[in-house]
C-alpha cells in the first residue's frame, strides 16, 4: 500500500492508501482512470508509465469504478465528526414565538431571558427525548442538531444536493463537520442532505468538484429528502421480500436439478429403435406428444419426454404448497441446459481436425492416444469438433427443457454435429453490459447504434450467451421453440 502524505482541508480529514497492480495496468491502452477523476489526482508516471496518485486524492474511487482490469484499490479512512448531542438553538435566529414549546411532547422546551439577552427558547438536556419535533415546527429555522450552530440563510433556504448533477465523488460526506447532515442513498449510492441537521456551514458546497449543491426552497429541499427516505424504506421492504422469493426460487432450481439427473438416468438412446422414428422437420405445428417421443434429424436424435405431472409432484412435495407448474414455466423455460461433450477412444486417430475447428482452442492432441478436450475452463460445446470428424468419435449431448401448449418436456440430445439455433436479443431486457459481446467465442456479437447485433454468418449457435447473461437477454432459439 502507498500512503498519500493529505494536503490540509478544513474541519475533517481524510487518510488514504492505495494500491494499483502494475501488472494489471500497464495492459490498459485508453487510461480511463485519468479522465474520471474531477481534480486530477490520478497521474501517470513520466519514467515508468505506471499509473498513481498524488497528494490531491480525496478517496471518491472514481478511478477505481472506472478502471476496466480492477487494478486499482483504494483504502481511505475518515475523521471522525463531531456528534449530535440535543437539538440546538441560534439565539439571534430564535423570535420567540412558542411555536418549539408547545411542540415539544416532554415538556423539555420553555422560553428564557437572562441579563442581556433578549427572549428565546432554551432546551433541557435532562428532558429532551432527541425526537426533532421542535425543529420541524420551528418557523424560522432556528433549532438543528449538530453543535454548530445554524447559519442564517436570507428567505430561509437551506442546502440541497442536485442528483442529477453529482457525480458521487463523496467530497460533501468527507467535509462536513456534522454528523447525520449528509447521508449515501442505499439506492442510487448518491449522497443527500438532512435539513433537520444542516448547519449551512457551506463548506460542501464550496467543495464539490460539480457545483451540484447550492440553496434551495425549504419545502423543496425537504420534498427531495423524504423522496429519498421514502425509497430507502421501499427499497428494504424489497430487499426483505426478494431474500424470501430467492429462497423459493433456490428450492424450485434445486428441485429442478434432482429432475434432470434422475430422468436423463432413466432414459438412455440404446433402448430405441431410431429406424421408424419421426425427422423433427417433419412434426405438424401443435401435434400432441404422448409421454415420450423420439425423433432424429441430420445429426442429432432426441428423446422427449413430457415431465408436468412429475414436475408438479416434486415442486408441491419440496416447496409444501400447491403449486400450479404453469406459474414456473418461465423459471424451467430459463433453466440453463446440462451440456457434455464425450470422446469415443477406440474412434479417435488423432487426426487433428477437430484442432482446427474448435473456436476456443479447447483441444489438444495426444497422439497417438485420442485428443484431450478442455471441459473445466474453455470448451462451449458448439458441436464444431464433432462436425468435422470423420469417424464419429465426438459425441455431444444436452439435455434441457421446453414449454409446449403449457406443458413442460425433458429433451435429451445426442448430437453428432454442430448444434443449430439462432440467437435472439430481447433489447428491453439487455442492459448493454456486452459480457455476452466480450465472451462470444467466434465473435459474433458486436454493439452498433447502442443496441447489441448478431452476425448469423459467424455465429456457431453455442449457446454461451445465453448461459452467461445476467438478465435472460439472449436466447438461442430452436427448432423446438416453433413446434
Amino acid at each position: 500500500m502507498v500512503t498519500v502524505n493529505p494536503v490540509p482541508r478544513p474541519i475533517r480529514d481524510v487518510h488514504i492508501e492505495y494500491e494499483i497492480d502494475d501488472e494489471k495496468c500497464i495492459n490498459c491502452i485508453d487510461k480511463p482512470c485519468l479522465k474520471v477523476c474531477p481534480i486530477d489526482a490520478v497521474y501517470q508516471d513520466e519514467n515508468t508509465k505506471f499509473i498513481k496518485l498524488d497528494e490531491h486524492c480525496f478517496g471518491c474511487v472514481l478511478c477505481t469504478n472506472a478502471c476496466p482490469y480492477d487494478a486499482i484499490h483504494i483504502k481511505k479512512t475518515l475523521s471522525e465528526p463531531i456528534r449530535e448531542n440535543i437539538p440546538n438553538i441560534n439565539k439571534k435566529l430564535c423570535r420567540a414565538c412558542g411555536a418549539c414549546v408547545n411542540a415539544c411532547k416532554s415538556g423539555a422546551i420553555h422560553l428564557r431571558s437572562t441579563g442581556g439577552e433578549e427572549m428565546h427558547s432554551e432546551i433541557d438536556e435532562d428532558k429532551c427525548i432527541r425526537c426533532g419535533y421542535c425543529f420541524r415546527s420551528c418557523p424560522t429555522d432556528a433549532i438543528k442538531y449538530g453543535e454548530i450552530l445554524p447559519k442564517t440563510v436570507k428567505e430561509g433556504k437551506t442546502l440541497c444536493i442536485d442528483q442529477d448533477e453529482c457525480i458521487g465523488c463523496m467530497t460533501c460526506t468527507r467535509i462536513c463537520p456534522s454528523k447525520g447532515a449528509i447521508d449515501v442513498g442505499k439506492i442510487n449510492k448518491l449522497p443527500f442532505i438532512d435539513p433537520a441537521y444542516c448547519a449551512r456551514c457551506e463548506e460542501c458546497m464550496h467543495a464539490c468538484p460539480t457545483y451540484a449543491i447550492d440553496y434551495v426552497e425549504r419545502e423543496e429541499a425537504f420534498e427531495s429528502f423524504n423522496k429519498i427516505k421514502t425509497l430507502e424504506i421501499a427499497s428494504e421492504i424489497i430487499d426483505r421480500d426478494i431474500h424470501n422469493i430467492s429462497k423459493g426460487v433456490t428450492n424450485i432450481d434445486n428441485v429442478i436439478v434432482k429432475l434432470l439427473n434422475d430422468i436423463s438416468a432413466d432414459y438412455h438412446f440404446e433402448d430405441f429403435d431410431y429406424e421408424k422414428s419421426m425427422d423433427i422437420r417433419d412434426v405438424p405445428r401443435g401435434m400432441e406428444f404422448s409421454d415420450v417421443e423420439i425423433f432424429t434429424c441430420t445429426n442429432c436424435r432426441s428423446i422427449v419426454v413430457n415431465v408436468t405431472d412429475f414436475l408438479n409432484e416434486r415442486l408441491n412435495a419440496q416447496l409444501k404448497k400447491d403449486l400450479d407448474v404453469v406459474k414456473v414455466l418461465d423459471l424451467v423455460e430459463f433453466f440453463p441446459p446440462s451440456l457434455g461433450i464425450e470422446v469415443v477412444d477406440e474412434n479417435c486417430i488423432s487426426c487433428g481436425l477437430c484442432v482446427d475447428v474448435c473456436p476456443t482452442e479447447s483441444i489438444s492432441l495426444d497422439g497417438p492416444n485420442p485428443i484431450l478436450i478442455d471441459t473445466d475452463n474453455s470448451c462451449v460445446y458448439c458441436g464444431l469438433c464433432a462436425e468435422s470428424c470423420n469417424f464419429e468419435a465426438i459425441k455431444l449431448k444436452e439435455e434441457f427443457f421446453t414449454n409446449r401448449n403449457h406443458e413442460i418436456f425433458f429433451i435429451k440430445r445426442d448430437l453428432r454435429g454442430r448444434r443449430k439455433g439462432t440467437v435472439e436479443i430481447n433489447h428491453h431486457a439487455c442492459q448493454l453490459c456486452e459480457v455476452c459481446v466480450k465472451n462470444c467465442p467466434v465473435d459474433a456479437l458486436s454493439v452498433e447504434d447502442g443496441k447489441v447485433t448478431v452476425n448469423h454468418d459467424d455465429c456457431i449457435s453455442c449457446r454461451n450467451c445465453e448461459g452467461i447473461c445476467p438478465v435472460n437477454a439472449a436466447r438461442v432459439s430452436t427448432i423446438w421453440q416453433f413446434l
